[in-house]
């Protein structure tokens, strides 16, 4: 997937990297549409009915079925409607001229963007809803697994990473680092949560993985905080 990804679709796949087991949350992303993201079904009918020139159905759950049959087109919509490329807004008009080579589920894609704008305030756009979704099966497991925490790192510039990864290799060290089911950073933390979901994402033990203090990425970090050091002057610390 080349297409820069929405948030919805980076959480998803952290959870799945983090979660393999566990198939809700992939069984249910998708572009699809169901009664729930119709807010107001004549409304969006009307609309439908104006840009595919063909009629809809006026009740929610039959309409978004007609809708969602529309998103998984094996086509991008805009090459089956004649004209309908001309009434989407510039922005949207770039997006699918950057992405004429789509396929598969970028496809889908296109056409749930496609779709959402001509929806406008009468449906509830893709990303926003997958967005809900997932924030909505996390909370179904919060209820399922009252042990459900979180690491969260503060910020602090490099000296907040620098500490944190220190508490980082403590909790590796004790088996507990693949205990947390979050991470929540800001600002200096960040560096580090970014870069620990990046290790978990691609080292063979995921988050089961030792950090130990000769290991490169830890001794690249180490070796760059001198002002934590007292073997340098104060003024070279601070350079």
């Amino acid at each position: 997937m080349s297409r820069p990804l929405h948030l919805c679709e980076i959480l998803e796949e952290e959870h799945a990297a983090l979660y393999p087991s566990d198939r809700r949350l992939k069984e249910r992303s998708s572009w699809n549409i169901d009664e729930t993201q119709v807010l107001d079904a004549k409304e969006l009918s009307e609309r439908c009915k104006t840009a595919f020139e063909r009629a809809f159905p006026c009740d929610a759950t039959t309409l978004a079925t007609e809708i969602t049959k529309l998103v998984q087109c094996p086509a991008i919509l805009t090459e089956q409607y004649n004209g309908l490329f001309k009434t989407l807004s510039k922005p949207l008009q770039q997006v699918i001229d950057d992405n004429d080579d789509a396929a598969g589920e970028d496809i889908q894609h296109l056409n749930r963007l496609i779709v959402d704008e001509i929806g406008g305030n009468v449906l509830t756009p893709g990303p926003r809803a997958r967005l809900e979704e997932y924030v909505r099966l996390v909370h179904q497991s919060h209820k399922d697994n009252e042990d459900t925490s979180a690491l969260c790192i503060s910020g602090g510039g490099i000296r907040s990473a620098t500490f944190a990864l220190g508490v980082l290799q403590s909790l590796a060290r004790r088996n507990l680092l693949d205990k947390f089911d979050f991470v929540s950073t800001v600002s200096g933390g960040g560096y580090i949560g970014s870069w620990l979901s990046s290790w978990i994402r691609r080292h063979r033990d995921g988050a089961r993985a030792r950090l130990s203090p000769t290991f490169w990425p830890v001794l690249w970090r180490r070796r760059r905080s001198s002002f934590s050091s007292r073997r340098f002057p104060l003024a070279q610390a601070m350079s």
